[in-house]
Order: structure tokens, then C-alpha cells, then sequence
């Protein structure tokens, strides 16, 4: 299981709060490392919501078509196996 990083759950603090989503780590875009929220069953709120982690620790969320694209264009990995830890 991958350890999320404590600057992705920060940016992710309001969904985790007020869903109680998790957060997977789903590979690699882009030389960044991509995570994305998952919420409960029952939710359905559109666009993914997908954070990338730069290699200098800078975070962006992305939502709308650009994470359609994003999740379009890499192997995600087995999403089922890990979660915020």
C-alpha cells in the first residue's frame, strides 16, 4: 500500500470531510505523481476529482475534461489495495 502524502490529503481535506472519500494513488503523469479521491458508493458527483504531486512537493487538483484526459492517458495502478494510511 502507498503511503499518501500528508500535502495530498491537505488538498483533499474537504472532500475527505465532507464525503468521506480516500485517496489512491493511480500512477505516474507526467514525471508527477497522480492520486485521485474516491468516494463512498452512492456518490456520484461528475468529474473526477485527480491530485498531482510535483518532485519539488507542489500539489495541483484537477477536475473537469483535463482529468478525463489525465486518467485517459496513464496505467492506472490497482486502485482496490490502497487508501489513505
Amino acid at each position: 500500500m502507498k503511503v499518501i502524502p500528508e500535502s495530498i490529503k491537505e488538498a483533499a481535506k474537504g472532500l475527505i470531510n465532507r464525503f468521506g472519500c480516500h485517496i489512491n494513488y493511480i500512477g505516474e503523469y507526467e514525471g508527477q505523481q497522480a492520486y485521485m479521491a474516491c468516494f463512498p458508493e452512492g456518490y456520484s458527483l461528475g468529474f473526477p476529482f485527480l491530485y498531482l504531486l510535483s518532485s519539488e512537493g507542489l500539489v495541483r487538483e484537477i477536475t473537469g475534461f483535463e482529468s478525463l484526459r489525465i486518467l485517459n492517458s496513464i496505467n492506472i495502478e490497482d486502485v482496490g489495495e490502497s487508501g489513505v494510511k
